[in-house]
């Protein structure tokens, strides 16, 4: 036994006991709670809490707090854990602290949660020992969210209404946004996620995990049946005519009265700290070109529109901030207008390379991004700037196996070094974690300390999930992000270079992924050969998220091939790449139906709906072409 050592359980009883606070609120209590289980879980006896020792204890609350130095400079998030004589105390100034502090405390003792599910790994102990412990941790990231659309569902497997905000919690995150779509009228807004809201608030309570609402709600805000009787308050389109599709006229008045007035009302409604007031989702021609509004860049357009509700809402919840959106047409900054005090930018670079680091100097497209945020950042303090990152995202990487650790570890220092406090990502539902769970897991481990070694923690990823393979799918990790790094330096690739003419350059860009997918297969096949258990099913998801993957890219080859002869007047062999890459789709939509139908309740079902009416019914119209005309 080494000198200090903390042993807690022994010879089939605990020498130690869980002391609690003489007044623990609910997440003290909550934090408690799970410490107790998860202990019991790791050595199969349950473990005493008391409300005093005098033994050996493992004391949890804010109210020990007093025998730690300096403990305010953690934040209400931070957390000290450390040896006390016998004692170990886990505490902080805030209650989220006490509870990162108890899962940081299971995590020394080898409890991991990678994803719901099969995700968790807990050890099993006869001897339970730490060695002393001296641990104080900062969040890097006051905010740490998870943006989760809700167009999409919980897995079936997942739906006890708290396994996502049970990962949140135990993976130290801090916030949720159920981001919603357009909708036409006020009576279609929904509730913030797709969980049950009384339940899911008290999971939130015990968690500590706040909630923001809104997302992609101007249409909402300026009621579409308007337009029959004021055509006037909606844009002026390009082709000169006024498209109730559109945003609004934001220079009419009246219209930034009833802005104002729904934007009052539904706030009344929402739980949340922001209120996200974004435009439609589209790129281009929803803003408004009347004589008024056109000599507007569209970024003050919709400044002005920020403000005015931000004007109204301070009005009744003077602490909640609402964001603006950097996206799209306003990814770039071109505002005379300065934010109200009380507007969040939300900084969101979903056309950037997900190929690259965002301060690449190697990337055109991020160096342009990147030095975007920095001009931003002129306009908005650093503590009212948020990132929106698309880690989790399938519909922008096409469903296909988009692991980036690497590249999310590189964006988060980056982030921090800039000095912004808060980052999110966004994730499609069961979707995502089939995909690229690891995205999720490393995004919330980086956010909260920024220092992490990604490589130690990749390492250590594989090590739980694939303890008879560990260095094998360390390097598979590895190499599939090299491989899936030459598409997404495109975004949306699959539908942003099938626009493209097929240089030399791209198809041989493609044969290589498709190469390097090929060669991925193999190696794993090797380490599935000798796996069992609950490895190999794992290692079969991996094998299943590749080669859906493999099916899509070579269906895109052999489109692109396809459309090529067709202008070469090459009849039958553009009909016969067409028959390839129509089979390959088909095969693709199979094998996802295959692993599981109920993915098709979250992403899953809009990516399959997509290919069907937009990739099948394309290259089939263009196979039928080929076909009349070869004969």
């Amino acid at each position: 036994m080494i000198k200090n050592d903390h042993i807690l359980f022994s010879d089939g009883k605990w020498h130690y006991c869980i002391v609690k606070p003489s007044e623990a609120e609910v997440v003290e209590e909550f934090a408690i709670s799970e410490l107790k289980k998860y202990l019991s879980k790791i050595t199969g006896q349950p473990i005493e809490v008391k409300a005093e020792s005098i033994g050996s204890a493992i004391k949890v609350g804010r109210q020990f707090a007093e025998y730690i130095e300096d403990i305010e400079s953690l934040g209400q998030n931070g957390f000290v854990i450390q040896s006390y004589g016998k004692d170990i105390i886990i505490s902080s100034c805030g209650e989220k602290g006490v509870l990162n502090g108890v899962y940081e405390f299971l995590e020394i003792l080898g409890c991991r949660w990678y994803y719901p599910g099969s995700g968790e790994i807990i050890p099993k102990c006869e001897t339970l020992r730490v060695t002393k412990l001296n641990i104080r941790k900062k969040p890097s990231f006051s905010t740490i969210t998870l943006f989760y659309s809700n167009i999409t569902k919980l897995h079936p497997e997942l739906e006890n209404d708290h396994a996502l905000l049970d990962w949140m919690g135990k993976n130290k995150m801090t916030t949720i946004v159920g981001t919603r779509f357009d909708k036409e009228e006020p009576d279609e807004w929904c509730s913030e996620t797709n969980l049950c809201p009384a339940k899911e608030n008290e999971e939130c309570r015990k968690r500590a995990i706040s909630k923001e609402f809104g997302g992609h709600v101007m249409t909402t805000l300026l009621p579409r049946h308007l337009f029959d009787n004021h055509p006037e308050y909606f844009p002026l389109g390009r082709d000169g005519k006024r498209n109730k599709r559109g945003n609004v006229c934001c220079s009419n008045k009246e219209v930034l009265e009833i802005i104002q007035k729904n934007a009052v009302e539904l706030v009344k409604k929402h739980e949340g700290d922001v209120f996200h007031l974004w435009g439609r989702d589209v790129k281009g021609g929803a803003w408004c070109s009347c004589e008024n509004c056109r000599e507007m860049p569209v970024q003050e357009q919709y400044m002005s529109i920020i403000n005015s509700v931000a004007k109204a809402i301070e009005k009744i919840r003077p602490n909640i901030r609402v964001g603006y959106i950097a996206y799209h047409d306003t990814l770039l900054p071109e505002s005379k207008i300065k934010p109200r005090h009380n507007v969040l930018l939300l900084f969101a670079p979903r056309e950037r390379c997900y190929g690259h680091p965002i301060n690449s100097t190697e990337c055109k497209t991020n160096l342009r991004i990147h030095q975007a945020l920095k001009n931003y950042l002129k306009i908005f303090e650093s503590r009212n700037t948020a990132i929106f990152e698309y880690y989790g995202d399938s519909i922008l990487y096409c469903g296909i196996a988009a692991s980036i650790p690497s590249i999310i570890a590189a964006d988060l220092k980056e982030y921090f070094k800039m000095g912004i406090g808060e980052v999110g990502f966004l994730m499609m539902g069961a979707y995502t974690w089939w995909a690229h769970p690891i995205n999720n897991y490393v995004f919330a481990k980086l956010a909260f300390d920024v220092e992490t070694n990604i490589d130690e923690l990749m390492r250590d990823y594989t090590r739980h999930m694939f303890p008879s393979a560990s260095d094998e799918m360390f390097a598979y990790y590895k190499n599939l992000e090299e491989t899936v790094g030459l598409l997404l330096r495109t975004p949306d690739w699959r539908y942003v270079l099938m626009r493209q003419a097929l240089t030399e350059e791209l198809k041989v860009n493609i044969e290589e992924v498709l190469s390097r997918i090929v060669k991925l297969q193999a190696k794993i096949e090797k380490v599935n050969n000798r796996l069992t258990g609950q490895e190999k099913q794992r290692l079969q998801k991996e094998r299943n998220v590749l080669e859906v993957t493999r099916l899509l890219v070579s269906s895109f080859k052999n489109e692109m091939l396809g459309t090529l002869r067709l202008k070469k007047q090459r009849f039958k062999e553009a009909f016969d790449y067409f028959t390839k890459a129509e089979k390959e789709l088909e095969e693709m939509i199979m094998l996802l139906e295959k692993i599981d139908p109920k993915l098709l309740g979250s992403f899953g079902q809009r990516n399959m709906n997509r290919i069907k009416k937009r990739l099948l019914l394309e290259i089939r119209k263009r196979k039928t072409y080929a076909l009349n005309n070869s004969l």
